[in-house]
């Protein structure tokens, strides 16, 4: 092995044992995978009850997400569900090549990226799988040997560490039922209170008698009353497949004025979505936040 030895691989297997949680466990797995092979934009995935889970992901030392309760694949944005099914049926590794990040909406690198779907398998079974992409794909495919060892260790560990967390969790939904429907009630006044913000935003944009005053309203009532960090509106020109701004955030959360950018509609998964599904709003967890075509930030896009 060329890049990853025996060596590095038993330190890595000691380092996972020492870890008390699967939180830490999986922290450990993905800084190592980054260190090691150069991998980027981790996601772990289990399997339980037939269904596919989004356990972790890692897109660097500021954006490692543990989701304490297991995301489902279909609310995740990160992962190519073509790559994925295949690992899935054909139960082997598979990679694809691509002219940029799956997550990303607009090609801002050059550089050609590799993408992995690695199954974890026990006894025939899939268990588990890894996601990730890189832009190293040599130093990846001369690793192969040090990977597929890899896999066969994490398998057991995944399989062990997952019950545990199954039983831990039983044992804490038992003790917490009280506390969970103080949570329920709270949520639900949360709830209550949101809806009549909306109402009140609904009202205020009813009033609008211009477009570009309602384009504008939109984002101060959305922030101020709906709880939004970040908010566009852009017009979508199906003809000319454009894309083309109003008002929006900076950054910093300050309303700007947008009407200059245009841009072909991005051909992502998450736009594709939201456009065919006009009656239902698509959220994504683990999406790119963008000023522009500039990336600013990761977190969940409605």
């Amino acid at each position: 092995m060329t890049v990853c030895d025996v060596t590095g691989l038993n330190d890595l297997v000691e380092q996972l044992a020492r870890q008390a949680n699967m939180e830490r466990w999986c922290h450990c797995l993905m800084s190592s995978l980054h260190k090691d092979l150069k991998l980027n934009s981790i996601t772990l995935l289990v399997e339980q009850d037939d269904r596919t889970y989004v356990f972790a992901s890692w897109s660097g030392k500021s954006d490692y997400r543990y989701y304490n309760q297991p995301l489902l694949m279909t609310e995740y944005n990160g992962v190519p569900m073509g790559l994925f099914e295949q690992a899935k049926q054909n139960h082997e590794f598979v990679r694809a090549y691509v002219s940029k990040p799956y997550k990303a909406l607009w090609n801002i690198e050059d550089n050609l990226w590799c993408q992995i779907l690695l199954p974890i398998q026990m006894h025939g079974r899939n268990v588990a799988y890894i996601y990730a992409e890189t832009a190293d794909s040599a130093r990846f495919e001369s690793s192969l040997h040090y990977v597929e060892r890899l896999l066969v260790v994490l398998a057991s560990d995944i399989s062990a560490r997952v019950l545990q967390q199954e039983v831990i969790h039983h044992n804490i939904t038992r003790r917490s039922i009280e506390a969970e429907l103080e949570v329920r009630k709270q949520s639900i006044t949360n709830y209550l209170g949101l809806m009549r913000n909306l109402h009140e935003v609904t009202l205020k944009l009813s009033q609008a008698t211009q477009l570009d005053t309602l384009y504008r309203q939109a984002i101060e009532l959305g922030r101020a009353y709906l709880g939004i960090d970040r908010m566009a509106i852009f017009l979508t020109d199906f003809e000319s497949n454009l894309m083309l701004g109003t008002y929006g955030t900076s950054p910093e959360g300050l309303l700007v004025d947008r009407k200059a950018f245009n841009s072909q509609i991005p051909d992502h998964p998450l736009v594709n979505e939201a456009l065919s599904h006009k009656n239902h709003v698509v959220v994504k967890e683990n999406a790119p936040l963008y000023y522009g075509k500039e990336q600013v930030g990761t977190g969940w896009n409605a």
